[in-house]
């Protein structure tokens, strides 16, 4: 029973180290081709496959849709830093946002965390703020504040690292219900809609660009273009 109980969990680690490194999946939502960035109120630009608005007249009002989905509202979540400190995503309405889904095993996640860095050094003045939330370990069970800690310390981040210690808050930020896909990164607007999102860690140009935009300020080009 041992001998099986180890290779289940040697296949699993196999196969999300491949969803992790391998190509990403998820496409690159491209921006208007003449440089704006789409207005989340615009119900008629952002029809579902039954003609329906995937946005409200009320940007993430009460009964605004939300979802993982460009134009749809961004779920909330209440995570603690490698301090104990609770970070809570709507309390930040009002600042364009970063969301970067990561795991302590995923080297692609760990390449793109310069980048990320760089940006909220640049930015993190004109109301831009990156959040990286580490998913469960492949094989420790739910992240920890340990983790967090440890990640602050590899990344020298200075931008808020929070842990999924429950378990349960990648999935409501997984796009598979089936399996956490990271690095997943989102981008929400200041009104709490998500407005781009990309899988792996050669978006970072694309990343900013869009960032930039939303704040409306110029593009300072700090990232790192190796996967560009």
């Amino acid at each position: 029973m041992d001998s099986f109980a180890g290779g289940v969990r040697m296949w699993t680690g196999l196969i999300a180290l491949l969803a992790c490194t391998g190509p990403a999946e998820v496409p690159d939502v491209p921006l208007p081709t003449d440089g704006t960035v789409p207005d989340p109120t615009d119900t008629q630009t952002t029809p579902d496959e039954t003609g329906t608005p995937s946005t409200t007249d009320v940007p993430c009002g009460p009964d605004a849709p939300v979802g993982l989905d460009e134009f749809f509202c961004a779920p909330d979540f209440t995570l603690p830093d490698h301090n104990g400190e609770l970070h809570t995503l709507y309390d930040h309405r009002g600042d364009v946002l970063l969301v970067d889904m990561v795991g302590m095993w995923c080297h692609s996640c760990v390449e793109l965390a310069p980048s990320l860095e760089r940006m909220f050094q640049a930015y993190g003045d004109d109301g831009f703020e990156v959040f990286t939330f580490l998913a469960q370990d492949l094989f420790a069970g739910p992240a920890t504040l340990q983790d967090a800690g440890d990640w602050v310390d590899a990344t020298k981040a200075t931008h808020p690292v929070v842990a999924d210690t429950t378990g349960k808050v990648q999935w409501e930020w997984s796009r598979d219900p089936n399996n956490v896909v990271i690095p997943m990164t989102y981008i929400i607007d200041q009104d709490g809609v998500i407005i781009w999102f990309g899988a792996g860690d050669h978006h970072a140009p694309r990343m900013e660009e869009v960032v930039a935009e939303l704040l409306g300020v110029p593009n300072q080009k700090v990232v790192d273009h190796e996967h560009e």
